[in-house]
């Protein structure tokens, strides 16, 4: 699309109010006549353009769930707490199971961009210099597995706590979907006599989707 204005103002004077302003609705229209790729016209109505929360799912993008909420949960001490990632040596532990988890229903093929964070910590100081372990984060979707974005943190003698976050996105195709965060915890090395555990003490997670 290719814009001229079609009038200049006198040297030395003010735009009419009048005129400045059909100038305006005049640029407003050019922009709602094309389409994103700026081929077609008459592909952008006016009516189509409305605000990403609305329930009616008429916009670009999904930021509501199945409840009609925003799609955001988090988890705190009091929750995860019971949960102790100790016994997670190599394995990935699905946080939907204590019921962080993320539902909505993609209307198409879409890219669903979800985060997800967590902090951990270890119940008491890393006795031994040597004593290292690493907790990893990644996202669960029900129609894509595991992500290939990952966040690692790490505790040591010095280090008792992390926070850690990561960002994936998902090719989905239409119905329901779920993403929930996923964690695994290694002990790289405990030297014997060192008695510590690491747990969750909160995690979080948020998705949106993004349509043509």
């Amino acid at each position: 699309m290719y814009y001229r204005r079609g009038f200049y103002p006198r040297t030395g004077q003010a735009d009419v109010p009048d005129d400045l302003w059909s100038e305006f609705q005049r640029i407003r229209g050019h922009l709602s006549n094309v389409d994103q790729n700026n081929v077609r016209q008459n592909t952008v109505r006016r009516d189509s353009i409305i605000r990403p929360s609305d329930i009616d799912h008429n916009g670009v993008s999904d930021i509501f769930g199945e409840n009609g909420k925003f799609l955001y949960k988090e988890k705190g001490i009091v929750d995860l707490a019971s949960t102790p990632v100790t016994d997670m040596d190599d394995r990935w532990f699905d946080l939907g199971r204590e019921g962080l988890v993320l539902r909505s229903q993609s209307r198409g093929d879409v890219s669903w961009i979800v985060g997800a964070s967590i902090d951990a910590f270890v119940t008491v100081p890393l006795a031994h210099a040597s004593d290292r372990a690493n907790v990893r984060l990644r996202i669960r979707c029900s129609q894509g597995g595991l992500s290939v974005a990952e966040s690692v943190g790490g505790f040591n003698n010095y280090v008792s706590g992390c926070s850690i976050a990561v960002v994936a996105t998902f090719l989905a195709k239409g119905g329901p979907i779920e993403f929930s965060p996923a964690v695994s915890y290694t002990e790289l090395v405990k030297m014997p006599g060192s008695a510590w555990s690491a747990f969750l003490n909160q995690a979080n997670i948020f998705a949106f989707a993004l349509y043509r």
